[in-house]
């Protein structure tokens, strides 16, 4: 099973001795490996051989008792009878799947199915991911809770009758739908709050400026800036740097392009009052590839804002990122309404992220950050 080969991933990971040895005693103390009681017990049959037997912890008095039970000389007994009524066998008791275009998500598979499961074997909870194609979504469908990766909110409606499931969109805002579906959870970033937090730095009846690379992301971002300003649009392969001067720019380009862009502007002497950006930007890439001072006028909105240090650990432990990653962090505060679902806790208060949801969308923060020291600094005053 999945979940079994994840558990002994993190019991290698965590684990300073090896707790698969052969000639462990009965009666040696069992190991505890990030909330996971690992018991090496004989099995009660004639050849004595050994399994390892990993059950879920649960209080200390019962794995005191249960120890003791275990050493107690009650060779005859079988497995129920000496575990029956203090200990859960470990099996999948959260069931989630993940829908998701394979092709277009591949290079970065690994990473966003890796975030998911950080955040559940950081709650110590038994857990199954079951992963499908978004061409396999009948399938899908057969489990409660479904993370759908996707930005075409069309497909909304198709899945609107199923009423007995909870689907999770990491990647739609509910702002951008018409569906008041009370089972749909939406984890999608607000750049209109982030556009609403970078207009606060531009005075009125000045020059604004848009440089987009014609991606969709860029599209919408246009288009939402355009609702606040009067803003001119330019081509990424069509700046006029010259045009830049005493403006503000507003890069709606991967921080791949916006590091070139960074870099031009500060070769070509070229000075912009500001130059802003929304969540797109918020990336350590900017800060590898372009010299400091090409980024003393950069400002960007970002509303990942302290993920537990735990979790964070945890996600680089499995090569995946939610400090710097929209896309897993976005997941991560929905797996934590699952979460809150599945042990009846707060249905609006996602307490790990200190977030609420309202009208089934995640209410994200939004701070503004400047690059100060080779990281990304909150800024506590307008400049």
């Amino acid at each position: 099973m999945k979940k079994l080969l994840l558990i002994i991933l993190s019991v290698f990971l965590f684990a300073d001795t090896n707790p698969f040895e052969s000639e462990q005693n009965i009666t040696e103390k069992p190991k505890e490996i990030n909330g996971i009681i690992i018991y090496n017990l004989p099995v009660i049959e004639e050849n004595q051989t050994h399994k390892t037997l990993i059950i879920k912890a649960t209080s200390n008095e019962k794995n005191e008792t249960n120890e003791s039970n275990i050493t107690s000389g009650e060779t005859n007994a079988t497995y129920e009878e000496i575990f029956a009524n203090s200990i859960k066998t470990v099996k999948p008791s959260l069931d989630v799947a993940v829908v998701i275009d394979k092709k277009l998500f591949k290079p970065y598979l690994l990473s966003i199915i890796n975030s998911l499961n950080s955040y559940f074997i950081y709650k110590k909870v038994d857990f199954n991911l079951s992963i499908y194609d978004i061409n396999e979504t009948n399938d899908a469908l057969k489990h409660k809770n479904i993370i759908f990766y996707t930005y075409n909110t069309n497909i909304l409606n198709s899945l609107s009758m199923y009423n007995q499931n909870n689907f999770y969109f990491p990647m739609i805002n509910k702002d951008d739908t018409e569906i008041n579906t009370t089972n749909f959870y939406f984890g999608g970033i607000d750049y209109k709050s982030q556009l609403n937090k970078l207009s606060e730095l531009i005075a009125q009846d000045n020059n604004i400026i848009a440089i987009n690379d014609g991606t969709l992301i860029s599209q919408k971002l246009f288009a939402t800036e355009s609702q606040y300003f009067e803003i001119t649009p330019i081509g990424f392969q069509e700046i006029n740097y010259g045009n830049l001067n005493d403006s503000y720019v507003f890069l709606n380009t991967s921080p791949q392009k916006s590091v070139q862009v960074l870099s031009d502007l500060y070769y070509k002497n070229i000075n912009p009052k500001l130059i802003l950006s929304t969540q797109i930007n918020y990336s350590p890439i900017l800060i590898a590839l372009t010299q400091k001072e090409a980024l003393n006028k950069l400002i960007v909105a970002n509303s990942i804002i302290n993920p537990p240090l735990e979790l964070t650990e945890i996600n680089k432990l499995l090569s995946s990122d939610i400090k710097f990653n929209w896309l897993n962090y976005s997941a991560s505060v929905l797996c934590n309404k699952i979460y809150n679902k599945f042990s009846e806790g707060d249905k609006y208060f996602m307490n790990d992220f200190s977030l609420y949801m309202f009208n089934n969308q995640i209410n994200f923060k939004t701070k503004l950050y400047q690059v100060v020291f080779k990281a990304f600094k909150e800024i506590y005053f307008l400049p």
